[in-house]
């Protein structure tokens, strides 16, 4: 074809126009089809590690570390994908909430459609934009004392000034378990030693 780009689907030979496809295979896939024998199913499967817990997006990230896909000819996070993919869930309204805290993970056993209340209250314990490092823990600095505080349904709880990390921490999982409607992080505040 005189240097010209070809379509990429097998057998083909049609003039290139876009993502490597020629405009009837183009379409196709615009409308969630299959381009020329490729699901969105399939085309969302190469992009993924699979583990025995967590499985790892490999495509796209976006700058806030969750993962894009494309599904029907239209861009979603990876694990909303996931869930309309594997589950054939309908996911208007709702947000997908990560049970494992995974960002990057797409395996539908650890997603679920919750409201955007039930899927904040389940952040991680350890959040990154909390000084100490530990979510509703911060240092007092005026007490010398680390403070524990939740917030929940947009009233701020406080749990208490601890002269231990380890106790304010307890108290902050502890109010977040009291607190919250969504929250599986509770099973840690078990596993954690008391303090010395």
């Amino acid at each position: 074809m005189n240097g010209t780009r070809i379509c990429s689907e097998p057998d083909c030979g049609g003039r290139f126009l876009a993502r490597g496809m020629c405009n009837k295979h183009y379409k196709r896939w615009q409308e969630g089809g299959p381009a020329g024998g490729t699901t969105d199913l399939m085309r969302f499967e190469r992009q993924v590690t699979k583990t025995d817990g967590c499985w790892f997006w490999q495509g796209f990230i976006m700058p806030n570390g969750y993962g894009r896909a494309t599904v029907g000819g239209r861009r979603t996070y990876a694990h909303r994908a996931a869930l309309m993919l594997y589950r054939n869930e309908s996911l208007e309204g709702v947000s997908v909430d990560h049970s494992c805290w995974h960002r990057h993970c797409v395996n539908p056993a650890h997603l679920r459609p919750v409201t955007t209340r039930l899927n904040n209250e389940n952040r991680s314990a350890d959040s990154v934009s909390s000084a100490s490092g530990h979510r509703g823990v911060t240092w007092d600095r005026s007490r010398n004392k680390w403070a524990a505080r939740v917030k929940s349904g947009g009233v701020a709880h406080n749990l208490g000034r601890f002269d231990n990390i380890d106790d304010a921490i307890r108290a902050a999982v502890a109010g977040r378990a009291r607190l919250f409607t969504n929250y599986v992080e509770h099973e840690l505040l078990a596993n954690t030693p008391p303090a010395k």
